[in-house]
């Protein structure tokens, strides 16, 4: 693809005005003259993250609030300054984090409009290339029943490669997988094993652990994934069945000769290929992170979450460090799982009905490298001991999400109880202000 001039890109922007959220505001900027100045009253990516990148130099604590913008279909979501701000910002960014390590990532971002995602297009060019039957979900519409209508065409149709390209959000299919009963799911594997699946994957990170699961229910010939995707820049991670099979983290990752004008550099201009449990989300500015023990990173611009990230310090390895913190859909990470308070309110529910205890909350710490949500609960009638109810509460928990019981039963993660007296719970005498997951690891 052709890399477009400023000025180009600002016809191309003025010309689609679609993409904005108000047309009339932006329709007399049509009649005007293009130049630099003009860009910065169109709405592309916002950059206010970046106004001052000496801030985010750990001793002073800074908090970045990261911004929806740029989507899948390429329509901003947000009204900020310019892409041309934000490239010149965040390479501001980056200079400025030079200074202080040596040897830390540089970027160059395109100057391009919005557009959708690599992913997207290039699952688009899969499909054609595989001669390849696409599943997508519909709405209203199950994993299971999808794929059967995908294989229907399969079996009936001329194609002798019986391609299946799946795509979806990791966390979604796996909800689908966890409730099904055992007709659906042997359903899944015999069509799984009758077709060539490939999976392609986006806006979560799928780390080996995730693509094990994956396999376990979908025998898939490759899973791929794709963790940067807008704005011309992309970055995939890609697992065989037979890697995943024989019990080796194999993956290749690399950034796409898409229009790739962005991504981790070296002071030298080679490429920073992380291990693959270091990789985080989608997002255009990725750093590397290494907080604990397979930590995912995350990156400095996300354009699916409203991320809060805290910069915390610099690594021995020269790495900048920082933590997610909350989500903004109350979504906490919990080993390479998810978890969120609506789960924790029904399983403190349950926990009530069924044994006599009373009120409680949680706690989500890291503790010797890996996540520990802990219980606290009014004992109220309870005269049993802890271990049964730690029990009822694993088994509660892992009733809600396939991947919650994977983390558990795995030991990814760990999940502990303490059984207190009423005046340990907050909620007796501050009711609807104290949030009954509370993330300890923002702190």
């Amino acid at each position: 693809m052709k890399k477009l001039s400023l000025e180009e890109a600002l016809e191309y922007a003025v010309d689609n005005v679609d993409f904005y959220s108000s047309k009339e505001r932006y329709s007399i900027i049509k009649k005007e003259k293009i130049d630099k100045n003009i860009l910065t009253r169109l709405p592309v990516i916002d950059s206010s993250i970046f106004k001052d990148p000496a801030n985010l130099i750990p001793k002073n604590n800074k908090y970045i609030n990261v911004f929806l913008s740029s989507g899948s279909t390429g329509k901003p979501k947000k009204i900020p300054r310019s892409f041309y701000d934000t490239c010149n910002l965040a390479n501001s960014l980056v200079i400025e984090i030079k200074n202080y390590v040596k040897g830390s990532p540089s970027t160059v971002l395109s100057m391009l409009p919005p557009k959708p995602a690599v992913s997207g297009y290039a699952g688009s060019l899969a499909v054609s290339a595989l001669n390849a039957i696409e599943v997508n979900i519909g709405p209203g519409q199950t994993f299971v029943d999808a794929l059967s209508i995908a294989d229907y065409f399969s079996q009936n149709s001329n194609k002798k490669n019986n391609y299946l390209l799946i795509f979806g959000f990791p966390s979604n299919i796996f909800r689908d997988l966890y409730r099904y009963n055992k007709d659906d799911l042997d359903k899944i594997d015999e069509i799984s094993r009758r077709n060539r699946i490939v999976i392609l994957t986006g806006g979560e990170s799928l780390t080996g652990e995730r693509a094990k699961l994956f396999r376990k229910y979908i025998k898939y010939e490759s899973i791929i994934n794709f963790l940067a995707s807008t704005e011309g820049v992309s970055a995939t991670s890609f697992y065989t069945g037979e890697e995943i099979d024989s019990g080796i983290s194999a993956h290749s990752f690399k950034f796409s000769d898409y229009n790739n004008e962005a991504g981790l550099l070296t002071s030298e201009g080679k490429v920073i290929i992380p291990s693959i449990e270091d990789i985080g989300l989608e997002g255009e500015l990725l750093l590397s992170s290494k907080i604990g023990k397979k930590q995912n990173s995350v990156p400095l611009i996300n354009y699916r979450t409203g991320d809060n990230i805290k910069i915390t310090g610099f690594s021995n390895e020269g790495n900048l460090e920082f933590r997610l913190l909350d989500r903004v859909d109350n979504i906490k990470r919990f080993g390479i799982s998810k978890l969120n308070s609506q789960i924790v309110d029904e399983v403190i529910a349950s926990s009530i009905n069924k044994f006599g205890t009373r009120e409680g909350y949680s706690e989500l710490l890291r503790e010797n490298g890996i996540d520990v949500l802990r219980f606290y609960l009014d004992k109220g009638s309870y005269n049993g001991d802890s271990e049964t109810l730690l029990s009822y509460i694993k088994s509660s928990l892992a009733s809600k999400e396939m991947e919650l019981a994977y983390v558990i039963n795995n030991d990814l993660a760990k999940v502990d109880l303490e059984i207190v007296d009423k005046d340990k719970i907050p909620f007796y005498t501050d009711r609807g202000k104290t949030k009954r997951l509370i993330d300890k690891r923002e702190y």
